[in-house]
C-alpha cells in the first residue's frame, strides 16, 4: 500500500504533457467548424475532446476570442494588454488553420485590427512588440515582403529580450521560413526558460513551415532529450535582432 501511494504521488506530480503525446486527436471537425467562423461550435467540440495540452491550449484561445465576440470586454483596465491578448488569440487560430492549408480571412483581419488598437494604447515598448507580432501575421499569411518591411521598422533596442518577446521573434523567423535565425532565437529562449520552451513547442503551430528542416529537428531533439552540456557554447554571440 505504501508503494502504491508513492506511485500515485509520482504520477500526479508529472506534467500533463508527459502523457499527452500518446493521445492522438482528430482535429478535422474542429478545423471545419473554425473554417466556418463557428467559434462557439468549435468551443463545444473542443470541450468534448480529450483534454491534451494542445486541446487545452486551443480551448483557451477559442474561449478568449468567443468572449470578445460576445462583447464581454466592455470595461478594460489595460486596453493595450487586452487588445493584444485577443489579437494573439485570433492570430493563433489563423496559424492553426493555415497549417491545415486554410486561409481564414476573418481571423486574419481581426488580428490585424486588434494589433493596431493595442499599438494605439501601448507605450513605445508595446508598439514595437505589436509591430513584430503584425509582421509575423503578415508572413504567415504569405505576404513576406510586407512582413520584412514592417520588421525593418522595429527599433531593436526596444525589444525587451524576455522569454515572451523572444518567443515572438522566433515565431517571426519561422514564419519567414528562416530556420537559422529561428534556432538561434530559440536557443536564447531555452536559456531563459527551458521548461516553458518545451511546453510551448509542444502546443504551438508557429513552426510548421520549418518543422521538417534537419537542423530544426536536431535542435528539437536536443532540447527534448537534453545532455548535461549546454545546447550551445557560452562564447556564442549574444542574440541580435537581425533586421534584414
Amino acid at each position: 500500500m505504501k508503494y502504491n501511494i508513492i506511485i500515485v504521488i509520482l504520477f500526479l506530480s508529472l506534467p500533463f504533457h508527459a502523457f499527452a503525446e500518446k493521445t492522438v486527436i482528430d482535429f478535422t471537425p474542429i478545423i471545419a467548424t473554425l473554417e466556418q467562423k463557428d467559434i462557439n461550435g468549435a468551443l463545444i467540440l473542443l470541450n468534448d475532446t480529450t483534454h491534451t495540452t494542445k486541446v487545452r491550449y486551443l480551448i483557451k484561445e477559442v474561449a478568449k476570442v468567443a468572449a470578445f465576440e460576445r462583447n464581454d470586454y466592455k470595461r478594460m483596465l489595460d486596453k493595450h494588454r487586452t487588445y493584444q491578448n485577443i489579437a494573439i488569440g485570433y492570430h493563433n487560430l489563423f496559424v492553426f488553420l493555415k497549417r491545415h492549408h486554410i486561409h481564414q480571412k476573418y481571423f486574419y483581419s481581426q488580428a490585424k485590427k486588434l494589433y493596431a488598437l493595442a499599438k494605439k494604447y501601448g507605450g513605445q515598448f508595446h508598439k514595437e512588440e505589436c509591430t513584430l507580432l503584425y509582421a509575423t501575421l503578415l508572413a504567415v499569411s504569405g505576404n513576406t515582403g510586407k512582413a520584412a518591411r514592417h520588421f525593418k521598422r522595429i527599433q531593436k533596442h526596444l525589444i525587451r529580450g524576455d522569454f515572451e518577446s523572444t518567443e515572438y521573434l522566433a515565431s517571426y523567423y519561422a514564419a519567414m521560413n528562416d530556420p537559422e535565425n529561428t534556432i538561434q532565437t530559440l536557443k536564447h529562449a531555452y536559456d531563459l526558460n527551458p521548461s516553458l520552451l518545451n511546453t510551448w513547442l509542444g502546443i504551438t503551430d508557429d513552426f510548421y513551415l520549418i518543422e521538417n528542416n534537419n537542423e530544426f529537428k536536431q535542435f528539437i531533439k536536443q532540447i527534448k532529450y537534453p545532455t548535461p552540456y549546454k545546447l550551445h557554447n557560452l562564447e556564442d554571440k549574444p542574440l541580435q535582432l537581425n533586421l534584414r
